[in-house]
C-alpha cells in the first residue's frame, strides 16, 4: 500500500476515541505512513543534513562573535558528517519497520539504523509513533575539546570562574580525561543564568559514587528538577532498568550540585540533554526538537 491510498477521512472520523482510532489502522496502512515520513535512504538522510545546515545559516546572521564561531562549528560538523555518510555504504533496500536516524550533540553527530517497535498512530496528526526496540552505530563524527583555558577564553571569562562553574555542576557537556577537564567543541558559549532540568544515563555499575548517592550504584537514568513546592530544593528521579522500580529524592542545592558534578565528572556518565533525534524527512519537524541549535 502507498501512503496516497490511505483514506484519512475514515480515520479522522475515530478521533475522538483514541482506542478506535488506534486500531482502525491496518498494519499495510501503518507502514505506508513511517516509510512516507521516516529516513530511509540515503538520500533522505542528505536532505536532512542539509536542511540543519540551512538553519544553522539563519541563526548565524546578527549573532556576536562567540556565537558565530559556535555556529560555524556546528555547521563544519554537520558538513564532515555529511562527507562521512556518502562514503559509507548503506542499504539500498530496507526490510519494514527499519529507518535510519541523526543524533547531534556537543560531542558530535552519529547515524543509526534503526528497527521501530510500539507503533501507534497519532491523533494530531497523520504519523506514526514508534520507540526504537533495536539500533545499530553506523556513522559517528566526534568532535574536538577545548581545555579549561581555551573554553575560557571562548566564553570570555576567566579560567577560576570556568573551574567554579565546573565545581557547580554548571558545564554539565564537560568531561574528564584523565585528571584534565574537556569542554566539546560544540558546547554553547551561553550558560543558563537559571537551573533547567537535567539527565544522565550510565549502563554499567558505577564503583565510586558518593556514600550519600549510593543507591544511583546500578546502571540508571536519572533527571533532575526543581521542587515544585520549594523552589530552594530539587527532585531526583531515578528510572531504574529492568522493570525495577522508580523513585524520586529530595535534594538541597548544596547535595545537587554536589551529584551533578560527580555525574560528569565520571567518564561512564553521559549527559544527555544536549543531545537531539532527527528521524524525519526534510521538512517534517513537528515532533522533533528544533531548538537544537
Amino acid at each position: 500500500m502507498k501512503y496516497e491510498d490511505i483514506d484519512w477521512e475514515i480515520h479522522d472520523r475515530l478521533r475522538s476515541d483514541r482506542a478506535e482510532f488506534q486500531t482502525s489502522f491496518t498494519e499495510e496502512e501503518k507502514l505506508a505512513v513511517y516509510e512516507h515520513d521516516m529516513m530511509t535512504s540515503r538520500a533522505d538522510i542528505i536532505d536532512r543534513i542539509d536542511a540543519l545546515v540551512s538553519s544553522l545559516d539563519e541563526k548565524e546572521i546578527n549573532q556576536d562573535n562567540s556565537k558565530r564561531v559556535y555556529y560555524s562549528r556546528r555547521k563544519k560538523c554537520l558538513i564532515a558528517f555529511r562527507n562521512k555518510i556518502e562514503k559509507t555504504i548503506l542499504f539500498n533496500n530496507l526490510e519494514p519497520w527499519w529507518s535510519y536516524s541523526i543524533e547531534v550533540s556537543s560531542r558530535g553527530a552519529k547515524l543509526f539504523l534503526e528497527h521501530a517497535g510500539n507503533k501507534r498512530p497519532m491523533r494530531d496528526n497523520h504519523k506514526i509513533f514508534t520507540v526504537r526496540d533495536t539500533a545499530f552505530l553506523l556513522v559517528d563524527y566526534k568532535v574536538g575539546a577545548m581545555t579549561i583555558e581555551e573554553y575560557a577564553e571562548y566564553i570570555g571569562k576567566s579560567t577560576g570562574a570556568v573551574r567554579q562553574l565546573l565545581r557547580r555542576g554548571k558545564i554539565r557537556t564537560a568531561f574528564k580525561m584523565g585528571a584534565e577537564w574537556r569542554i566539546p567543541e560544540l558546547t554553547s558559549p551561553v550558560l543558563e543564568k537559571r537551573f533547567s532540568c537535567s539527565s544522565y544515563k550510565w549502563d554499567i555499575e558505577l564503583a565510586d559514587v558518593p556514600n550519600d548517592f549510593a543507591y544511583l550504584r546500578k546502571p540508571n537514568l536519572i533527571e533532575i528538577s526543581r521542587d515544585r513546592d520549594n523552589q530552594k530544593e530539587f527532585q531526583l528521579f531515578v528510572m531504574h532498568p529492568e522493570g525495577l522500580d522508580s523513585h524520586y529524592y529530595k535534594l538541597s542545592n548544596e547535595d545537587r550540585e554536589k551529584l551533578e558534578f560527580y555525574l560528569i565528572s565520571n567518564t561512564y556518565v553521559t549527559y544527555i540533554d544536549d543531545t537531539c533525534t532527527f528521524r524525519y524527512k526534510k521538512g517534517d519537524e513537528e515532533y522533533e526538537k528544533r531548538e537544537w541549535t
